[in-house]
């Protein structure tokens, strides 16, 4: 079984491990429970009657929201390294050859030109 660092590994029943990926909708309920203690699946609902969990939360509030945000990031980085034929990264080459030719200010000509 192929896991990740952020994976969250649950052990069933029958001893067979399960492994939750962090982009899994069960993901977060499992990391904080706190937060999320009637493990729905996903997004929360706020009723309109009950008042805010996340609001009362103070640091687990802070670090949710940082794991919230390097999950996004992480998703990004995931989805670069598994597309590069679609981002056609060879046409990049332009701005290497620039960097080795020594022009790294897009100000600058090679020619005083005015």
């Amino acid at each position: 079984m192929e896991t990740n660092d952020r994976d969250i590994l649950i052990e069933t029943t029958s001893g067979n491990l399960i492994s939750i990926k962090e982009y899994s909708g069960y993901y977060d309920p499992l990391q904080y429970p706190l937060l999320l203690p009637h493990g729905t699946y996903g997004w929360m609902q706020q009723r309109s009657n009950t008042p805010s969990i996340l609001l009362h939360a103070g640091r687990l509030l802070q670090q949710y929201m940082v794991d919230m945000y390097i999950k996004v990031e992480t998703q990004k980085l995931r989805w670069i390294r598994s597309h590069q034929s679609d981002i056609r990264a060879e046409h990049y080459q332009g701005l290497q050859d620039c960097l080795y030719s020594g022009e790294n200010d897009a100000g600058t000509k090679k020619n005083n030109q005015t």
